[in-house]
């Protein structure tokens, strides 16, 4: 049984500018594990704004039902191929990620 499905979708260039006035938030809203996976990345913005897309689909899908009180209490990271891999939280959560130069968008379904 399908408990939510969330989607999100993220303009990236807005991301960037909040993200270039305030540093800091991306401690608020990654952890170190994700934030240590893409910093050496050319385009590590790219994939802050994916992290950060793909929680906000998992909030709305289901944040009472995964008791998720920060953004910290999610986190993405990836496999060999570069799939994004939730570590947590734990449950039978489907997601999937896409972006391009201009938009990221994010899904998750939760099941029971």
């Amino acid at each position: 049984m399908i408990v939510g499905i969330g989607i999100d979708i993220l303009n990236i260039k807005r991301f960037k500018k909040i993200v270039k006035g305030n540093p800091k938030i991306l401690n608020r809203i990654l952890t170190e594990r994700e934030i240590n996976l893409f910093k050496d990345y050319s385009d590590s913005i790219i994939h802050y704004a994916g992290r950060f897309s793909l929680k906000e689909a998992i909030i709305k899908a289901g944040k009472e039902y995964l008791n998720i009180k920060s953004f910290k209490d999610i986190e993405i990271l990836k496999d060999e191929d570069g799939k994004a891999i939730l570590t947590k939280p734990k449950g039978k959560i489907f997601i999937s990620i896409s972006h391009n130069e201009d938009y990221v968008v994010s899904i998750a379904v939760i099941e029971k």
